[in-house]
């Protein structure tokens, strides 16, 4: 007889005539009996009961069963061919195994995002990532100990001793559980491990999930200008609105310049912050709290862009790119504007190019017209 995959701290004594086997509630147990000598045609299980199994060969000299999800003691022997002795005879003690009786999760978000601390019970939770998360654990015997074990990383950390939290209008003291601490700053699963005094463990742990949301960087809407391609003279000026969004707050909002023919960021040929603007009322948000929304307007100088060696020259092209940044600490998250694309041009060439855009909407109105009137 073996009983493969069954733990050793599982078999309280073993002889030639009996073994004696403490095992948790719901395990299976696998049975394996090997012949030797002449292979009977099958091996009967005894069960103290008085019901019998009989177990035809499943390859070689071998007969497997599975006692599936054992819930109450029992006791059994084989016999087979000519071995009717009945020994040994195996004797099943079920125990109640850990298990984790309540789970509550404390949230503290980082300062800056402005988010009161949470507690959740016995649920999976969202989070902002760099968020402080301590999980409690109120297992069943309160003398059990354990570890969790972090998904998909593979890792393990050791619970320590710590007070359960109460639910919201609970008057009974709070009862010792076991505890874990850490910094989310990506999705994880993780499974709760226990072991009591005898030994046994939790058979099949839960997996509970801690979902991390990042801290997405600054939405922006160009107001003015208000086409992505823009013709300007010489000694004209640029009306600059903008209109920045953030989850948790905006720290600045700005303008910069660089000639189109430059390099990277570094060759922004001039930089300006924006005086930040709010509304009365703030935007809506799903996360429980109110979106961060502001503001932002300037008047750009095109001569400004220019220097007296240098000034602004007819056919001069120009990038505009407006930029806003959150109170993330650093690095903080960084929205850009699709760049605006401008160019010098002489006032004739920007008469002709208005005068073009006229006659276009002149041609749409009649055209809008005749259709009406045929409509009629």
């Amino acid at each position: 007889l073996d009983l493969p995959g069954i733990e050793p701290q599982a078999v309280v004594a073993r002889s030639r005539e009996l073994w004696r086997l403490r095992l948790a509630r719901g395990t299976d147990v696998a049975l394996l009996v090997t012949a030797e000598g002449e292979l009977p045609d099958e091996v009967v299980l005894h069960f103290e009961g008085g019901s019998d199994l009989a177990l035809n060969p499943s390859g070689g000299n071998a007969f497997r069963t599975l006692l599936r999800s054992v819930q109450e003691d029992l006791s059994f022997h084989f016999t087979g061919g000519d071995d009717e002795d009945g020994l040994p005879r195996v004797e099943v003690e079920v125990l109640e195994p850990p298990d984790v009786e309540g789970l509550a999760i404390a949230v503290e978000p980082p300062a800056y995002a402005g988010l009161p601390s949470a507690l959740y019970f016995n649920q999976d939770v969202e989070v902002l990532s760099g968020s402080r998360v301590k999980v409690h654990v109120l297992a069943a015997p309160r003398t059990a100990l354990g570890q969790v074990h972090f998904l998909p990383g593979d890792s393990t950390q050791t619970l320590t001793p710590a007070p359960f939290p109460l639910a919201p209008g609970a008057t009974t003291a709070p009862e010792t559980g076991l505890a874990f601490e850490c910094v989310a700053e990506k999705t994880l699963g993780f499974r709760v491990e226990l072991s009591d005094e005898n030994g046994l463990s939790n058979p099949e742990p839960g997996l509970y999930r801690i979902r991390v949301s990042e801290d997405r960087a600054p939405e922006l809407t160009v107001l003015a200008p208000g086409r992505s391609e823009f013709e300007t003279v010489r000694g004209g000026a640029l009306p600059l609105r903008v209109r920045a969004e953030d989850d948790y707050g905006l720290a600045s909002l700005g303008w910069r310049v660089r000639r189109a023919e430059g390099g990277d960021d570094e060759s922004w040929a001039q930089q300006s912050e924006l005086a930040l603007q709010r509304p009365a009322a703030p935007t809506p948000s799903a996360r429980g709290k109110a979106r961060d929304t502001a503001l932002g307007s300037a008047r750009l100088e095109l001569d400004s862009l220019g220097t007296p060696a240098a000034p602004v020259a007819v056919d001069s092209r120009f990038e505009l790119e407006f930029f806003a940044r959150d109170q993330r600490p650093a690095p903080a998250s960084e929205g850009r504007s699709t760049p605006v694309r401008i160019r010098v041009v002489t006032p004739e060439e920007l008469l002709r190019r208005l005068q073009d855009r006229l006659a276009s909407a002149r041609m749409d109105a009649l055209r809008l017209s005749d259709e009406q009137r045929a409509k009629r």
